[in-house]
C-alpha cells in the first residue's frame, strides 16, 4: 500500500471516530424522556412570623423573679401564607445570665443593687 493510500485510509477513521463522537454528543445532551407517573408541584412557601401586627419585634426577658430564675412568656403568629405545605423548628441554645453589675436603671429601681452583686 502506498503512503498517500494509508494517510487516506487514516483520515477516514479520524472523521468516522470525529463524527460517532459528535453524534454521541449531541444525543446526550438533546435526549428527552416522557414520564406519565411523576408530577411536580410549583408553589411558595412564605412562613409570615409577626406579633401584635409586627413583623419585627425584640425578645425581652422581664421578671427575672428569685434566684434569676426567668419567667414570662413571648407569643409569635406564624401564618404560611404560601401555596406549599411547611413547618418551622426553632431550637434555643446556650442561653446564659450576663449579668453587667448594677447599672443607673437598676439602681433606681432597686435600691440594694449594689449589694447584690458583691
Amino acid at each position: 500500500m502506498d503512503k498517500q493510500k494509508k494517510m487516506f485510509i487514516g483520515v477516514i477513521i479520524i472523521a468516522a471516530v470525529a463524527a460517532a463522537t459528535i453524534s454521541g454528543v449531541l444525543a446526550y445532551f438533546f435526549a428527552t424522556r416522557t414520564i406519565t407517573a411523576s408530577k411536580f408541584a410549583t408553589g411558595t412557601l412564605d412562613l409570615n412570623v409577626a406579633s401584635n401586627g409586627n413583623a419585627l419585634e425584640p425578645f425581652v426577658i422581664e421578671n427575672m423573679g428569685d434566684n434569676a430564675n426567668i419567667s414570662g412568656s413571648k407569643t409569635w403568629t406564624i401564618k404560611n401564607t404560601g401555596t406549599l405545605p411547611g413547618r418551622l423548628l426553632l431550637r434555643l441554645q446556650n442561653v446564659s445570665n450576663q449579668e453587667n453589675s448594677c447599672n443607673d436603671q437598676e439602681k433606681a429601681a432597686e435600691a440594694g443593687c449594689e449589694a447584690d452583686n458583691e
